[in-house]
């Protein structure tokens, strides 16, 4: 068996035999004709850092009702009943950030809920209170 394009034929036979150029120098008729490869699958993402995968599932638990500081202790922690919508940060109502028991904790003075006996609070990052977060169930307004 023969190979149809060989060294010794005109080069722009050549390219015609292989689909680079149409016949008397037109294009192709695809760009597929210009490389003989499968597609390339996508990259794919990096994986995302400890922080975005807690924000996102805070976000998670938001959209479906729930606090986010209760995914840090396994509890099921429910939003206010007059919470505004999570996904409306300018909208009125009970949030975080105006409740009595959002406080400074540690040498930092990351906000913390201090809610009950030791409140909802750890040394990590997990038990951050965000003031733009609707208030819990618990929530009272500071005076």
């Amino acid at each position: 068996m023969s190979n149809p394009v060989t060294a010794a034929e005109p080069a722009s036979r050549r390219l015609v035999a292989l689909g680079v150029i149409g016949p008397k120098g037109a294009a192709p008729e695809s760009d597929a004709a210009l490389f003989d490869m499968e597609s390339v699958p996508a990259e794919p993402a990096g994986k995302l850092s400890a922080d975005r995968r807690r924000t996102i599932r805070q976000l998670e638990a938001l959209r479906h009702g729930r606090h986010p500081l209760g995914l840090c202790f396994g509890a099921r922690l429910r939003l206010h009943p007059d919470a505004p919508p999570a996904d409306d940060r300018a909208a009125p109502g009970p949030r975080c950030g105006t409740c009595v028991f959002r406080q400074p904790w540690g040498a930092h003075g990351f906000a913390k809920c201090l809610r009950g006996e030791g409140g909802w609070a750890t040394h990590s990052a997990s038990s951050d209170v965000r003031a733009w977060w609707p208030g819990c169930e618990h929530w009272e307004e500071a005076s």
